[in-house]
């Protein structure tokens, strides 16, 4: 007797059922994705250091800053794509349309790489969305593009459509293309995926490298599209990897208690199940090669990005993108078991964020019930709909904030003449319009090798350097604060003398007649935790070179981990001590030692009044990793004399 078929048989229901939770899901991660991939409502730039930085970005793209050339940093030509962007009323339309048209075509990749999932699996990817939608602007979307992307060619590859499959490999080349020009440090991946996406699909026709030949036509096409010089791309590349490289070496900051340990848990169970599907996969060795390496690289990147900085936001970075890159790499496993393990792995390197010391228990509560996630993406869709009213709340807020920070005697004094600040909270030149002419490297704590330290001095030196500087000494990390942008500064206060301090920033006007003049005066050997003798006098100005060298344990931990902190204590003329962070590339540039400059106020009082204090004594002490020591015992000093011209000042800066 014949099973009888059709809509009303149970069996047949069960399927139509599970097919549709299956869709629904699939579409409601889509549509989130989507909604959270994109924010322009950001605020006006101010004094703090990341709407500063953002501003500088936007006003780069605005008045055809040249990367590698005007403008070295991590964030690229397309940075006020980034959900950072600091409100500027004539790039709010630009920065909001690229964000949302960069966003769809994210979604639609998405869609097509998850409809090879299984319920599961797609019940999985819902569920990371959920709980980290709120950071998935940004970092987390500009690295899961690529294995997205990859595992939409995949699905796609042997489409029956004619044109769909070569459509598809260009959506997602030009997709590939932007993250990098975003921010450099997803250039690396970009190159992996551009090697990949042919030998993955090499036995399926040409998509492969179609995808990769229109990601590179791409990129060249938006680096001459945002105003860049074709012959400039090289020097961006370069300089791009002097600043991410140095930023493992610089900016290392460690979070609480068992944050690592939670972070190298997640970190095995990603690899662990991506290696379970590479060997238990039925596809060619090439191609599974190919597929998972992208996922490992991804994932490795996404680990350092969050484990080199440990914050609350860094690491928001790495757990959702780990868990999405394994969801979808079970779609290569062959065995059902297989894909359910790579599901439970995808959901378990999500959720293992929950455990992080550093997020307070009641955020940790609150995203995993889902409703900030789905409050943003509200947002968002009013922020396209009532996008004309949005405006106008940032530019009244605009309005507001230029007010808070206006700098009257500043404005006065400075006119229409060139102005740049040392060494953060650009935003405040922006608030007053002033005539912004940045260095290089335009955030100082990010000159952090001689190289970079020298590109800012060298501008400052320039024709082209600018006639006033605000000087604003806020080191970040507790470094010792004339070591940032340390070159730089020691030109400047060679060069320059004080105006006028206005809201506590110091303001230094260029002394034409001013020759900078540096006498070497003696070298010394160090070695690690013992105290050295400086060879300072009083109302002497001491520069300092160190260079020190990491140990094989220190630089596999700046491979693998989290590079080594460096500190040195100084004594002063009183006997007092302090002490300090000091970055090695940044020690090696050389830098103002003697007298000790803490802040804004003392570096006053030293130009203005020879108040100062001297620095008598210095030690150096290092981190280990692992229990091995991550510097050499030895290093070596050299000091040199500095001569600061005593100046007048007219009118004279508040104390």
């Amino acid at each position: 007797m014949q099973t009888p078929s059709g809509p009303s048989t149970p069996a047949n229901k069960n399927a139509v059922s599970k097919v549709t939770w299956s869709g629904l899901t699939l579409f409601v991660s889509t549509l989130l994705v989507f909604l959270l991939g994109f924010r322009f409502d950001g605020g006006p730039a101010s004094y703090d250091i990341d709407p500063s930085w953002a501003a500088v970005v936007t006003w780069g793209a605005e008045h055809g800053a040249h990367w590698g050339r005007d403008i070295v940093f991590t964030y690229g030509p397309l940075g006020l794509l980034s959900p950072q962007f600091s409100y500027t009323a004539s790039m709010l339309l630009a920065a909001a349309v690229g964000q949302v048209a960069f966003s769809a075509l994210y979604a639609v990749l998405f869609l097509i790489a998850c409809s090879a999932l299984a319920f599961s699996s797609r019940l999985t990817t819902l569920l990371i969305v959920v709980w980290f939608g709120t950071v998935w602007a940004g970092d987390v979307l500009w690295l899961t593009i690529y294995p997205v992307a990859l595992m939409a060619l995949w699905r796609i590859r042997e489409s029956e459509g004619k044109y769909l499959d070569l459509l598809i490999a260009i959506a997602a080349g030009v997709a590939c293309a932007v993250p990098w020009l975003i921010k450099f440090s997803l250039f690396p991946l970009w190159i992996v995926w551009l090697i990949c996406a042919p030998i993955a699909l090499a036995r399926y026709g040409r998509q492969g490298l179609l995808a990769s030949g229109s990601s590179v036509v791409a990129a060249l096409v938006l680096w001459c599209v945002t105003g860049q010089d074709f012959a400039d791309i090289g020097l961006h590349i370069n300089k791009g990897f002097q600043v991410a490289i140095g930023y493992s070496h610089a900016m290392q900051r460690p979070g609480p208690e068992r944050t690592d340990t939670i972070g190298f848990i997640a970190l095995a169970l990603a690899v662990a199940a991506m290696a379970s599907v590479f060997l238990r996969s039925r596809l060619r060795v090439t191609e599974r090669a190919a597929l998972i390496a992208l996922a490992l690289a991804t994932t490795a990147l996404s680990f350092k990005a969050a484990f080199t900085r440990v914050d609350a936001v860094h690491l928001l970075i790495f757990f959702p993108t780990a868990g999405a890159v394994v969801a979808l790499a079970g779609t290569l496993a062959e065995s059902v078991s297989i894909r359910r393990l790579t599901a439970f792995a995808a959901v378990a390197c999500a959720a293992i964020a929950f455990a992080l010391p550093s997020i307070p228990a009641d955020r940790k509560l609150f995203l995993a019930t889902g409703f900030p996630a789905l409050d943003t993406s509200t947002q968002r869709a009013l922020d396209l709909i009532l996008f004309r009213a949005r405006a106008e709340q940032l530019n009244n807020a605009d309005r507001t904030v230029r007010a808070n920070a206006s700098m009257p005697q500043t404005r006065q004094l400075v006119g229409r003449d060139p102005i740049d600040i040392i060494s953060v909270g650009q935003g405040v030149l922006f608030l007053n319009q002033l005539n912004y002419r940045p260095r290089p490297i335009f955030q100082g704590y990010s000159a952090y090798t001689p190289e970079l330290a020298a590109m800012n001095r060298d501008f400052i030196v320039s024709s082209r350097g600018p006639r006033w500087v605000m000087l604003d000494l806020r080191a970040i990390d507790g470094r010792l604060p004339m070591s940032e942008d340390p070159l730089a500064m020691l030109q400047v206060v060679q060069t320059y003398r004080p105006r006028l301090s206005e809201r506590g920033l110091l303001l230094m006007q260029r002394n034409a007649s001013a020759r900078t003049t540096t006498k070497p005066l003696a070298e010394a050997q160090g070695r690690l935790d013992e105290f050295l003798v400086v060879p300072s006098r009083p109302g002497q100005a001491l520069a300092l070179s160190i260079d020190i060298e990491p140990t094989a344990w220190g630089r596999a931990a700046g491979t693998l981990h989290r590079s080594p902190r460096l500190y040195i204590d100084l004594e002063l003329g009183d006997g007092t001590q302090r002490s300090y962070r000091i970055v090695p590339g940044a020690a090696r540039a050389g830098f103002l030692l003697s007298p000790l400059v803490e802040n804004t106020q003392s570096l006053w009082s030293w130009l203005a009044t020879d108040k100062s204090e001297r620095v008598t004594r210095l030690r150096l002490r290092g981190e280990s990793w692992l229990g091995h020591p991550g510097f050499q015992q030895d290093y070596r000093l050299s000091y040199s004399e500095l001569t600061v011209p005593s100046s007048p000042h007219d009118p004279a800066p508040a104390p």
